[in-house]
């Protein structure tokens, strides 16, 4: 099992019409990794966090109804999963161990991160930076192609 980040699924939900080929760029490896990642891995997860990051995008749209049933279909296809007490241990431990250090990481990521440590498994997202504070997470940048 992988989990997946909001980047990757805001890419994977956008259409190709970008007027940034950049973007588009962007935009298909997103739809061809979540491809992969469905093709090659029996459950593919993200967290009630990441969750509530694509409802906030749809919401903050102009055209909400739309949006948040897209979202909710979407939304379909994987496993979310919401904190617990092996989750919820790690994020005070890494909370108090990150602020003593004076490297705080911000609320959701610190969540999604902990959640991911708790499962013992690996995020997919591009936004390794929001990431890798977070002692004993393992990210993986699902825009770059495979190392040989």
């Amino acid at each position: 099992m992988v989990f997946v980040d909001s980047d990757l699924l805001i890419n994977a939900l956008k259409d190709l019409n970008s007027k940034s080929e950049k973007t588009n760029t962007i935009r298909k490896r997103a739809k061809k990794f979540l491809e992969y990642l469905f093709n090659n891995h029996p459950v593919v997860r993200t967290t009630v966090f990441n969750l509530a990051e694509l409802y906030a995008g749809a919401y903050q749209s102009e055209r909400v109804a739309k949006n948040v049933q897209i979202v909710e279909g979407f939304l379909e296809h994987f496993d979310v999963v919401y904190p617990v007490l092996k989750s919820a241990k790690e994020y005070a431990k890494l909370t108090a161990d990150l602020e003593n250090r004076g490297t705080p990481v911000g609320f959701s990521d610190l969540w999604i991160g902990c959640i991911v440590i708790s499962e013992e498994d690996v995020l997919y997202t591009r936004n390794i930076g929001h990431f890798e504070k977070i002692p004993g997470l393992k990210v993986i940048d699902w825009s770059q192609p495979p190392s040989e």
